[in-house]
């Protein structure tokens, strides 16, 4: 999925949690969800995360292939396990903002080894930035505004 697809979905994310999540500070909530829906691939220089610190992501890029152990639900369960402790909300919107891009990233025809090392992909049937791509764009559109309704 493109860049600007998990935003749309981050914060159509962040409008639900607002009404079903018990949620303290709504700013670092929101600020690290949309963190946490653009540093997935942060192993992609050519991403959208990739190319706000593109020495770091050329960096991570050699070390890690794209939609490696970076693209896996370990690295949000983690994060979530040991920063709850010190900012829950943090470590909520961060986790929700992850997974997001996980699940549409589960959509497309690329797919994602979620529970790498274990070898079993999940993939859907989306091209990333194709017709019905935009498709889906349209409808979180429409999903953010009813649900601020």
């Amino acid at each position: 999925m493109l860049g600007k697809t998990h935003v749309l979905f981050g914060i159509l994310c962040i409008a639900l949690s607002v009404k079903y999540l018990p949620i303290d500070n709504l700013f670092l909530y929101s600020a690290f969800l949309l963190i946490g829906t653009l540093i997935v691939d942060i192993d992609s220089a050519k991403s959208k995360a990739g190319r706000k610190i593109w020495p770091l992501s050329a960096i991570i890029q050699f070390f890690l292939k794209h939609r490696g152990i970076l693209h896996t639900i370990w690295i949000p369960l983690l994060f979530y396990h040991f920063v709850k402790p010190v900012s829950p909300d943090i470590a909520l919107g961060f986790a929700v903002g992850y997974i997001s891009h996980l699940f549409l990233d589960t959509l497309t025809v690329q797919g994602l080894n979620l529970f790498y090392p274990i070898k079993y992909k999940v993939r859907g049937f989306m091209k990333t930035g194709g017709f019905i791509e935009e498709i889906v764009q349209l409808c979180i559109v429409g999903g953010i505004i009813i649900s601020l309704l």
